[in-house]
């Protein structure tokens, strides 16, 4: 008996069957396995794995439904590209709400003690971000309007292209501006 592929079980499933949902959703465990723990292997939330199969489950079902063959991309890819953003913007939040409740996330252990070298002393890393938060909240006040909302997005955990994306403006704007922001933040010190 011949695998049935893919693009034959996406549209068993969007005539509703469910055996083939199973089906492609068992195909896909191992990716979606590997995926997360590329992206959550870091963060506190990893313990709890039956929820990220859950998002995974979800993001196969919003996969099958926007998936057009004649987009000349593999569903694989598509699928693949979905969850990874998911697990982008997951990550996104977490770290934003880890920082307003005043706690490090895993990315900010490093800290460059100024002479190049790096500790990860979690009470030092503490003092830091909240030292660092106050800086920004300062500077913030004489920002305008585009240039507090390039530092927001950025404070977020978007990278330029995003940013550039999400204003409608060019990356090197963006550059531009970050650079401007910094430049006057080390003439006020």
């Amino acid at each position: 008996m011949t695998e049935i592929s893919d693009y034959e079980l996406i549209y068993m499933i969007r005539q509703g069957d469910d055996a083939a949902f199973s089906q492609l959703l068992q195909r896909y465990d191992e990716c979606s396995r590997h995926l997360i723990f590329h992206f959550i292997r870091h963060d506190i939330a990893y313990n709890n794995k039956d929820d990220f199969r859950q998002l995974a489950a979800m993001k196969m079902l919003q996969a099958i439904q926007c998936y057009r063959e004649d987009k000349l991309v593999s569903f694989a890819s598509f699928y693949q590209n979905i969850l990874r953003r998911a697990l982008i913007d997951y990550l996104r939040v977490n770290k934003q709400i880890l920082m307003t409740q005043g706690y490090g996330s895993v990315y900010d252990n490093l800290i460059c003690d100024g002479e190049g070298q790096y500790t990860t002393n979690s009470s030092k890393n503490e003092t830091i971000s909240k030292s660092v938060l106050l800086r920004i909240e300062e500077a913030m006040e004489h920002l305008n309007a585009f240039e507090k909302k390039i530092v927001e997005l950025r404070k977020n955990g978007y990278t330029y292209a995003e940013i550039a994306t999400d204003l409608k403006i060019s990356e090197y704007i963006v550059a531009r501006t970050i650079r401007k922001i910094r430049n006057a933040q080390k003439k006020s010190r």
